[in-house]
Formats: C-alpha cells, structure tokens, sequence
C-alpha cells in the first residue's frame, strides 16, 4: 500500500474514532496516528530534486528580485531592480515582462533594501532600507497598511551589506519572515529566526529557530514549510545542503542539485500556485521546476 493509501485510511479511521461514544478506549493509539499523520506529512512534502534552470528574459541590474503574487491570478509580474531603491515595477503577464514594457508603477514611501521581498494577497512586504523595519505596502491603495520593528535583529551596517539578510517568503500556509537575531532563549548567540507572519498586520504566528548560519549560505527559500538553504549563490554547481521541517521541527542535510546558471543568482523564491521557484541571476531572470518526492 502507497503513502497516499495509507493516508487515506488513516483520515477514515480517525473519523470513525471521532464518531465512537467510547473514545476513551483508542487514546493509546491516538498518538502513533498523529506521529504518522506528521511523517506522512512531511514525506508527501519532501522534495526530490530541483530542475535545471529555465531562463524567461534578462531584464537590469546584476541584483533585483521578480515575483508573483501568491494569492493573485496568476500572471501578473512584479519586479525590483537593484539592491536598493523605491520603485516596484508590475507586468500584466509574461509577454509583456519579455518586452521590457512596465504596464504599472509604484512608487514607495520608504526605499526597500535587498531582494528579499515577497508579493501576497494585493501587498508588498520589504525590508525598509538603513532600518530594522518591515512594511506592508497595499498596492490597490498604496500606502503602507502595516509595519513591524525587529528590535533583535543583528544586522550589517547598510552600506557593507551585500547579501540580503531580511527575507519574506511565501508558500502553501501563508507568509514568512527569515532574519539574524539575537538568542535569549540560548547562550545570546546569534540566531537566524523563521517566523510565520499575520499577512495583515505582520504580527508572528510561530517562531522557529534554524541550524543555519549567516555566511554560510547563499539562498534560501521555503516549500511547503520547509527551509530550504543553498551553500553558495556565486557557484555554478551549488547543492540545496539544509533543510528545516517546520512540522517536525527536525534538520536534515539534503543533496540536491542547484544550478547558478550565470553565477551571481541574488534571488530564490518559491511560489505555491505553479510550485516554481523564481530566480534573479546576475540580471537573467530564472525559473527552476521543484520535483516532489511523492
């Protein structure tokens, strides 16, 4: 029997435990269901490989980020160029981002910092640039509609950063948030948080403390609740060599392949609606398949 059987009949036993007057007698079993209701999970999760990259056009600088929306319909491109700046370009759909024609503009009220940033549910959410602050942009009414201060956050001065070091991401349960912080539940050693956000006012849901290590890294992104951190983003042949599970609170050294394709790649993403990441290579703008291993 496959995985996805077995799912099946554990959901059907648990609704016929649900519906037993006497409950009491299956608690000794209630516990290695959910243990394997959550390895299950995390299995029908787990990805298998990532695909050579596909490239869609070459659009500005070295660094940017291009992004879907998440909760939108599906075509509609967005787009930052450069490490800083206050401009968040939008295509209508594909044919247009290839013509290099921006149908719509926004201009925002605080410059953003770094490629980091995500698209979710008609807002952008950046990294304010000299800050520890994140905005929530409304791009219907543009102004910002939210916005949060990372009193811990342990950041480079402004003008030394060259990597991006607040990062949004988005997947399958909502919006993220990844960033170096202090550890006062430790030894004060520096930490890099996940936080799963309130999208509407970025208050935190869950916070998880990671294995990974700044500097140590080159991208990272997030699928299905998993972390995901690729060792270098400046190396052709680079390989996906961690991962966090944020339902079984484990950490794993996967081997998957990842492919630099021009060798300075700034930005990784996922997005859930085409289960495609989406990657800004040394100003080429890329789209990787994600294999799932069930």
């Amino acid at each position: 029997m496959d995985l996805l059987k077995l799912n099946s009949v554990t959901t059907k036993l648990l609704a016929r435990v649900d519906s037993l007057e006497k409950v009491s007698e299956f608690r000794p079993y209630m516990e290695t269901i959910n243990q394997f209701n959550r390895l299950l999970k995390y299995s029908l999760t787990n990805l298998a490989s990532i695909s050579e990259p596909a490239q869609q056009t070459s659009y500005g600088l070295s660094d940017g980020a291009w992004m879907k929306d998440a909760r939108g319909h599906g075509k509609v491109i967005y787009l930052t160029n450069g490490h800083y700046g206050n401009s968040l370009l939008e295509f209508r759909d594909m044919d247009t981002f290839k013509s290099g024609q921006p149908s719509n503009s926004y201009k925002l009220p605080y410059d953003f910092t770094g490629t980091g940033h995500v698209v979710f549910n008609g807002a952008f959410f950046y990294n304010r640039a000299f800050s520890r602050d994140v905005v929530r942009f409304d791009l219907r009414r543009r102004y910002v509609s939210a916005w949060t201060t990372l009193h811990d956050a342990i950041l480079e001065e402004q003008t030394h950063r060259t990597q991006t070091e607040v990062e949004f991401a988005v997947d399958e349960s909502g919006l993220w948030l990844l960033y170096p912080a202090l550890d006062t539940e430790g030894f004060h050693q520096e930490v890099i948080l996940l936080i799963q956000l309130h999208h509407r006012d970025l208050q935190p849901i869950h916070t998880f403390r990671t294995g990974l290590r700044r500097g140590r890294y080159g991208n990272t992104f997030l699928v299905c609740g998993v972390l995901y951190g690729v060792d270098s983003m400046e190396r052709r042949y680079a390989n996906v060599t961690y991962a966090f599970d944020t339902h079984t609170l484990t950490h794993t050294v996967p081997s998957l392949a990842f492919t630099n394709m021009y060798t300075h790649t700034s930005q990784v993403s996922y997005n859930p609606l085409d289960k495609k990441l989406y990657a800004w290579d040394d100003g080429h703008q890329m789209n990787y398949d994600v294999i799932f291993a069930y």
